[in-house]
């Protein structure tokens, strides 16, 4: 029952949301060739030292570190070229906003971090490192709806770990 209330709120969620101004992506540096040369599956994600409270919400590094885990293995998944890459994710903060915020304009909740892409083999990197901010990916949930879909805790951890990785997907292949 439990799933299916969450698979409902998904569902709910994307449907009570509007696009807003997305922020720039930044590039990783690769030429298109280096990106046709390279592939991976999944990343190596670190999301150690995070605080233990975010805008008075406890989350936990465990639960972020899985939820970015579990997004990186179903969007990072690259297979154009011969040359074995790694992806490395680092989150650094992340931000789930309280229930009772959500309907006030600008509450958001938002993961920040970075993504580096090394060479297997060699394990030099390959590009430069690119810092990752997702807020939401410019959804933003307002009313009764939003607070209580924001009360679902895993759920608004899912969506911005999914958000995170696309992110970094598009950091490292560019559009």
């Amino acid at each position: 029952m439990r799933r299916l209330v969450s698979a409902s709120m998904l569902v709910l969620l994307t449907a009570c949301t509007a696009q807003t101004s997305s922020l720039p992506l930044p590039d990783s540096g690769l030429t298109r060739e280096e990106r046709l040369a390279i592939r991976f599956d999944g990343a190596d994600v670190t999301a150690a030292g995070l605080a233990t409270q975010t805008i008075g919400r406890t989350i936990r590094e465990a639960d972020v570190q899985r939820a970015v885990t579990t997004a990186a293995a179903r969007s990072l998944s690259w297979n154009a070229g011969t040359r074995d890459a790694v992806v490395r994710l680092t989150v650094t903060r992340v931000e789930i906003a309280r229930p009772d915020a959500v309907p006030l304009p600008g509450a958001l909740s938002l993961m920040e971090g970075e993504v580096a892409l090394f060479d297997a083999a060699t394990g030099m990197q390959i590009g430069a490192t690119v810092p990752l901010s997702v807020n939401g990916e410019g959804w933003r949930i307002d009313g009764l709806q939003g607070e209580a879909l924001a009360r679902e805790r895993r759920l608004e951890l899912t969506r911005l770990a999914f958000q995170f990785t696309a992110v970094a997907r598009r950091a490292l292949l560019g559009g």
